[in-house]
């Protein structure tokens, strides 16, 4: 079968590799149907080894580099490994892409966001960007059928989003300034407006603003004063900055992406003005998965916009990878396309 494979830094090839073998106990095998290419993706292209393990195996999954590239995936059931029970060929299903040990005190405790050994597909084994892919059975979501695959490919965007905007709890009597009008601003964007919140969205690509507007009634673009609480959901030292300059005295700041390092980041601003930090990372299957493939199925957020690109497997390295820069919101990637 046809894969993306990260080898290296400025190293990601379109190659024929095996397809996987019949799934094993409480698996499944999918053929993707979609996937999509994440901004951690290109990081990885760009500036990694960052996640992906290169030079020693993961101590959970066991694979190193090269790997399949891809976590953002819609697919049908192919076929079932023993003992999978309420799954069935044909079925469409969302993997929530988390694997934990379920040994250690995170997972003991409950907590498998915080397992000392976590694994995602598409960073820590073989992932979607290829035509099939095996996983655990007990990952995946049913996708209801009234839910069009271009929507359901952007489960996992919305399942980070659901959890952080949880975390950010924004008040419905609130000013909310969400920065960044990529695939996850999108999303937090929408789930913002659900709270009744006055809502601002500020990006440095007006073009992106522009094309959100339309579906985000109410949203004002830029930023104007002062904010009770500021989403940040660019993840850049220059986000930060600007994000903690707009949130009122005692307001909070939620990180939904963050830069690895920001000089100028200053704890004795957040000290002196008591602003409340609150940080957000990935998702779980039951707190924020299963919310998003509802929240799909109930049409009320408006996301038909964000798909932008759909790419057969053979144009994504030079048309993606090695582009200068993105356009449009988010591009995905149908592995049965010809090329």
């Amino acid at each position: 079968m046809r894969a993306l494979r990260w080898h290296a830094r400025g190293d990601v090839r379109l190659e024929d590799v095996p397809k996987p073998a019949a799934p094993g106990a409480g698996e499944v095998l999918l053929r993707v149907l979609l996937c999509g290419v994440c901004g951690t993706d290109l990081e990885e292209y760009r500036h990694g080894p960052i996640t992906i393990p290169a030079g020693a195996p993961h101590p959970l999954s066991g694979r190193q580099a090269p790997l399949i590239m891809g976590h953002e995936v819609v697919a049908e059931v192919a076929a079932t490994g023993p003992g999978v029970l309420g799954l069935g060929v044909g079925d469409r299903v969302v993997p929530d892409g988390l694997l934990t040990c379920g040994d250690c005190e995170g997972c003991r405790r409950g907590a498998r966001l915080h397992c000392a050994r976590s694994a995602f597909i598409g960073l820590h084994r073989d992932g979607g960007l290829a035509e099939f892919m095996t996983v655990p059975a007990a990952m995946c979501v049913p996708v209801p059928a009234g839910v069009p695959d271009r929507l359901a490919v952007l489960t996992e965007p919305l399942a980070v989003s659901v959890r952080a905007v949880r975390r950010a709890a924004p008040a419905a009597s609130g000013r909310v300034l969400v920065i960044g009008a990529g695939t996850i601003g999108q999303c937090v964007l929408q789930l913002t407006l659900g709270s009744g919140a006055r809502v601002s969205l500020l990006d440095p690509d007006e073009g992106r603003v522009a094309a959100t507007l339309p579906h985000a009634p109410g949203v004002t673009a830029g930023a104007d004063g002062l904010y009770d609480l500021v989403i940040d959901c660019a993840g850049s030292e220059s986000s930060l900055v600007t994000a903690l300059r707009s949130v009122v005295p005692g307001g909070r700041v939620a990180l939904v992406g963050a830069a690895p390092y920001a000089p100028s980041f200053s704890p004795h601003d957040l000290l002196v003005r008591e602003i409340t930090l609150v940080t957000t990372f990935s998702h779980d299957i039951d707190e924020d998965t299963r919310p998003a493939v509802a929240l799909l199925a109930e049409g009320t957020l408006r996301l038909d916009h964000v798909v932008t690109d759909v790419l057969p497997l053979g144009e994504v390295v030079d048309r993606v990878f090695r582009a200068p820069s993105a356009t449009g919101f988010k591009t995905v990637v149908d592995p049965w396309s010809p090329r």
